[in-house]
């Protein structure tokens, strides 16, 4: 995928119990995460390969993606296509994020990811280090790629971990 010719998108599988996380909580996760407004490219990763896509597994979860997030005057190039085959990446690419912390944080500060995502959502920018390398029950990551797509998934995963204990925490005081 990453040298650029076979079509497919550098992304992850995210399998989850829709009881406890929404869909609607993971697109808006994923919104915070990206470029939506670049084609072929997120932040210094250039190439189709790295577009940014959504690929919903029924129309109910397409509605949700096409909302957008947005709304209108922004022009949003973030493909969403009916999902198909995914394959796993090598295992070498899972869980790269932890593997090389380095790496990833001189990625983020060089290729402005932080800046830029500051810029579009301000202090609900989701900067953070990703939390947790283990996704709990209800949530599995399979990784397809690196690049932003790996970062894509430990923010992803850290940021459903602090929705999770923010509706448990709630559910468990009413």
């Amino acid at each position: 995928v990453s040298a650029g010719v076979t079509g497919h998108a550098e992304s992850i599988q995210v399998l989850y119990d829709p009881k406890r996380v929404s869909y609607a909580t993971l697109l808006d996760v994923f919104w915070h995460q990206i470029d939506p407004t670049t084609p072929g490219r997120q932040f210094c990763d250039r190439g189709n390969q790295y577009r940014s896509a959504i690929f919903p597994a029924n129309r109910g979860q397409e509605r949700l993606a096409r909302v957008g997030v947005f709304g209108e005057g922004k022009r949003i190039v973030t493909e969403i296509s009916p999902l198909g085959p995914f394959w796993e990446a090598e295992g070498y690419h899972q869980d790269y994020y932890l593997k090389n912390p380095e790496l990833y944080r001189y990625y983020r500060t060089r290729c402005g990811r932080d800046d830029y995502l500051r810029q579009i959502w301000g202090d609900d920018a989701d900067v953070e280090e990703p939390a947790s390398p283990i996704p709990p029950p209800q949530l599995l990551l399979k990784y397809a790629g690196v690049g932003a797509g790996a970062w894509l998934g430990g923010a992803l995963l850290s940021r459903v971990l602090r929705s999770i204990g923010n509706s448990n925490s709630s559910s468990s005081s009413q």
